[in-house]
């Protein structure tokens, strides 16, 4: 048995110096590896299992050949985070961004270089159109096609992201994304570049998989309301584009995210303005502590949205909690 350790949560690294370890350079595979330079052909091996699905992600120490089936009942999706030159799948260069798929019982090839890292997926069929189907994308047999190296290519923006991500992995970096997040995002990423959009049915509406993008958005928003929060952090946090974060924020709310988070803000000032504990503090300094700077501006929008000025919701809530106070009123029933 590997001797192994775990990392952010749930990954398990097994050591570079791991006698068999490239045997599990797919979790699950059974594969023969030939080294073609003295020292470690790996750095580490980092495994997971999430949601039924197998994850493996590869730090290339040395040049290494990887061959053999994968899974004798399940899909495998590679991804090459970072693919040096002379990496090959099945005699092919390949480069990074390069997506493979290696279907149950079929043979796979591969050559990597120094330096190279990886990310595979491990599911079965059914697995995969579900997640498919909660993007709002189709992907079907035809659409995957056969074992080889698919023609399309993950997006720019996801395989920074994904590389950053597993190279904290590796690293062993505190606070790095568990497989829930990090292996849901490699499968959103190979999904969204090799799968297609439903085709449009009149009358129907077009199912969009934004809920876990808007998910992870709304848990990091919430934990920095008070900091400083553009759309590029949070559609970093993520593990999304900004153009995509938008359209989930649209689709969902109606609202951009910049609006969003301006709104949640407004009704954090608005709570403690109404709150006895925070009746000591200043508008200004209630406002200041939720991010809010532009205090002429910020009455504007108050009034906009909750129909009244900061000072009236103050006067209100000290009126309602003291109704024997001059101009105060007893609370309605």
């Amino acid at each position: 048995m590997i001797s192994s350790s775990s990392v952010g949560g749930d990954w398990t690294l097994v050591p570079a110096h791991a006698v068999d370890s490239t045997r599990e350079a797919v979790l699950g595979a059974d594969l023969d590896s030939i080294h073609f330079a003295r020292g470690e052909p790996v750095d580490g091996l980092a495994l997971a299992v999430s949601d039924g699905v197998s994850y493996a992600s590869g730090s290339v120490g040395g040049p290494l050949a990887l061959l053999g089936p994968l899974s004798e009942s399940l899909i495998t999706i590679g991804l090459g985070l970072r693919l040096n030159p002379g990496s090959r799948q099945w005699l092919s260069e390949v480069r990074t961004g390069n997506i493979c798929v290696v279907h149950p019982g079929d043979e796979h090839r591969g050559l990597f270089m120094p330096g190279s890292l990886y990310v595979t997926a491990r599911l079965s069929a059914d697995q995969l159109e579900e997640f498919s189907a909660e993007m709002g994308l189709v992907l079907d047999a035809r659409q995957l096609g056969g074992s080889g190296v698919s023609s399309h290519r993950a997006a720019d923006g996801p395989l920074a992201m994904l590389r950053s991500g597993f190279e904290r992995v590796h690293r062993r970096d505190p606070g790095v994304p568990g497989s829930p997040v990090l292996g849901r995002f490699t499968l959103e990423t190979v999904i969204g570049a090799l799968a297609r959009e439903p085709r449009a049915v009149p009358g129907a509406r077009m199912p969009v998989g934004y809920g876990r993008i808007v998910a992870r958005a709304l848990d990091y928003i919430e934990a920095n309301l008070a900091a400083p929060l553009s759309n590029r952090t949070i559609a970093r946090a993520a593990f999304t584009s900004e153009a995509t974060l938008h359209r989930a924020f649209l689709e969902l709310f109606g609202e951009t995210p910049q609006t969003f988070v301006r709104k949640w803000r407004l009704n954090r000032i608005r709570q403690d303005l109404a709150s006895e504990a925070e009746a000591r503090c200043t508008i200004t300094m209630i406002a200041n502590r939720w991010g809010v700077s532009e205090l002429g501006r910020f009455a504007g929008l108050y009034r906009s949205l909750f129909g009244e000025l900061p000072s009236e919701t103050r006067a209100r809530a000290a009126a309602l909690r003291n109704p024997a106070a001059p101009g105060g009123q007893s609370p309605s029933p």
